[in-house]
């Protein structure tokens, strides 16, 4: 079983502070990263995040 990040409620997702608490910035970013692909993923739409150029 995946963990999705999806809450009870239709298109709500979770993440972060809002699910484990102060925990950390680290935490908080890769819970964002892991959210944004299984939204992705629910809309079964193609995206490519591509990597910003310095």
């Amino acid at each position: 079983m995946q963990f999705t990040f999806e809450t009870k409620i239709e298109n709500a997702f979770l993440g972060g502070d809002a699910l484990t608490g102060g925990t950390s910035i680290i935490s908080a970013v890769a819970d964002g990263e892991k959210d944004t692909q299984n939204i992705i993923e629910k809309s079964h739409k193609k995206y490519n995040i591509k990597p910003v150029e310095k």
